[in-house]
């Protein structure tokens, strides 16, 4: 998955990063998101649910958004081998 910051200037931050406001962590989204057990079932529902409504209602508004339905908009390959 690839995530640019500098597109999301425009975002609050608390609005993915809940870990500012309930004190869970700190990192990258995955570090908990993929390791934590409890989580980690539900990181397509949750990202699919986050990430794509906001795109979604960006683009009904008519502004500026990130890819619909584009799946390699964000799901790009690794990098490390």
């Amino acid at each position: 998955m690839t995530f640019a910051h500098q597109d999301h200037t425009q975002q609050a931050c608390v609005g993915c990063h809940h870990n500012y406001v309930d004190d869970t962590g700190s990192g990258t989204c995955l570090d908990c998101h993929k390791s934590d057990i409890t989580v980690s079932p539900l990181l397509e529902e949750q990202f699919h649910g986050l990430c794509m409504t906001c795109h979604l209602e960006e683009q009904v508004a008519g502004n500026a958004h990130g890819p619909v339905r584009d799946c390699l908009g964000c799901h790009t390959p690794d990098q490390l081998p």
